[in-house]
């Protein structure tokens, strides 16, 4: 519970390193606290229903029968910087740049984000795109996820630097 309070100490600091201890141990309160908040939002009932058309389709269609409210909602805007701030740093503990997370996020969610606006044009009148090239793009598309998602837990998982590198001192655990 320390690193997850240290981590919320440091909310915006992007400089400086974390080591894996104090990252793992953020992401495991993190997820406690993920389920805690969407148990309160079944209690609450505070879940929704998201719908989004278009007079020729549906675009967006959520539907939660538990989790994903207010509580949910407002604990992810609460760690959203923190946990993009312990990301940058523990990053740069093994020697990369902080702007490998902008990278991984992009290469994990537009192809998902494409492939869901082609799935959602088939059924409008006239497209140019038929079911098989949208499976086969699908599966592109999560694989391209899937490798982003595998590569970027590897990084995180790796041990830092052993000495200081550009981005500060090695951080107390890892000695």
């Amino acid at each position: 519970m320390k690193y997850y309070l240290a981590v919320l100490k440091k909310y915006a600091v992007f400089k400086g390193r974390a080591s894996r201890k104090e990252y793992w141990m953020f992401v495991l309160f993190y997820f406690i606290f993920s389920i805690v908040a969407q148990i309160l939002d079944v209690i609450f009932k505070t879940n929704r229903i998201i719908s989004y058309e278009t007079p020729h389709f549906h675009i967006l269609n959520i539907t939660s029968n538990g989790g994903n409210g207010l509580f949910s909602l407002l604990y992810g805007l609460f760690v959203f910087i923190p946990a993009l701030a312990v990301a940058v740093r523990r990053l740069h503990d093994i020697g990369k740049s902080g702007w490998w997370v902008l990278a991984f996020t992009l290469i994990g969610s537009v192809p998902i984000i494409l492939i869901s606006i082609a799935i959602g044009a088939i059924g409008y009148k006239g497209s140019i795109i038929s079911r098989g090239s949208i499976i086969l793009l699908a599966i592109l598309a999560v694989l391209i996820s899937l490798t982003s998602v595998v590569w970027s837990i590897v990084w995180l998982a790796l041990p830092g630097n052993p000495d200081e590198n550009m981005y500060g001192p090695v951080p107390e655990e890892n000695v």
